[in-house]
């Protein structure tokens, strides 16, 4: 079987594969340290935890970050090739943009912590695999004091679609489909259109911030400021879920009404109290004005 990368060297972000003489020594340096938690780290749950796997090295590979940026989001795509010459992929968010880049409604607590745990410091390695990603910023720097993790559990990939049963598999390429450093900046092909999400998310989350903020600034009852939102909200809630990354005519506007959806969904589910009404609206007034790294490509 073939198993090829597409990295982006030109952003100085590299994928080793197994064939190349680099691969083992750095495999077993991120191991020898998955092996060795750092002192802070967050505490996986059993079943979150992705394991290196002889199983998985034909087609895994070494992230290498020499960008000297930090990298905050990731998006990867195992594409597979049979011998029939049927095609399908495999997607996978390696590092979601909701951990950094997109902060709404996060204390800076919370943020301070993912901008280490959740994030691939400059300098920094990765073991990437069909399951997820292993390797943390422990080769580049210890956590800083307030750095350290103190809750209950972590987890730091994305959903994906599993493999279905197909024919006997004659190639099959990795591609870094989607990055976004620190600053905003984003490379990629974007076949998953990561960056479309991405932004539709933050224009969703300044609407309902901004609808917020106004039903508050009218003296609108907490009760009335909730109905507004859903009524922004409610008309795209059937979208939630649906296949728009995967299509390829799928426009701004349609990101824009899933993310929409999304934050439907959220309100759908908090409680309904008084009190709590009414502290979720002073929270959510804050979307608005939440600053957000700019968001480009490069």
């Amino acid at each position: 079987m073939d198993f090829l990368c597409e990295d982006l060297p030109q952003y100085g972000v590299h994928l080793i594969p197994p064939s190349s003489l680099e691969y083992a020594p750095l495999l077993a340096e991120i191991q020898r340290r998955a092996n060795q938690p750092l002192d802070g780290a967050p505490p996986f749950l059993e079943r979150e935890r992705v394991r290196i796997s002889d199983q998985e090295r034909a087609t895994s590979a070494i992230l290498l970050n020499r960008s000297g940026m930090t990298i905050a989001a990731m998006r990867t795509l195992w594409v597979y090739q049979t011998v029939t010459g049927r095609s399908y992929r495999h997607m996978r968010d390696m590092l979601s943009p909701e951990n950094v880049l997109l902060p709404f409604g996060r204390p800076e607590e919370a943020l301070q912590l993912n901008r280490y745990w959740t994030t691939i410091l400059s300098g920094s390695k990765r073991y990437l695999c069909k399951a997820g990603m292993v390797g943390d910023n422990g080769d580049v720097r210890p956590p800083n004091p307030d750095e350290t993790w103190a809750s209950t559990s972590f987890w730091n990939g994305g959903a994906s679609a599993g493999l279905p049963n197909k024919d006997p598999v004659r190639a099959v390429t990795l591609v870094l489909d989607g990055v976004f450093f620190i600053d905003g900046g984003f490379a990629g092909n974007n076949a998953g259109k990561l960056f479309e999400a991405t932004v539709a998310d933050v224009e969703a989350h300044r609407l309902v911030g901004r609808i917020a903020r106004e039903g508050h600034n009218c003296d609108l009852p907490s009760a009335q400021i909730f109905a507004n939102i859903e009524k922004a909200t409610a008309p795209y809630l059937a979208m939630v879920g649906g296949p728009v990354s995967s299509n390829p005519d799928a426009t701004m506007e349609d990101f824009r009404n899933v993310a929409l959806g999304r934050l439907g969904l959220q309100f759908s589910h908090w409680p309904t109290s008084p009190k709590f009404a009414e502290a979720r609206v002073l929270s959510t007034m804050t979307w608005d004005e939440t600053a957000v790294p700019n968001l480009r490509r490069i």
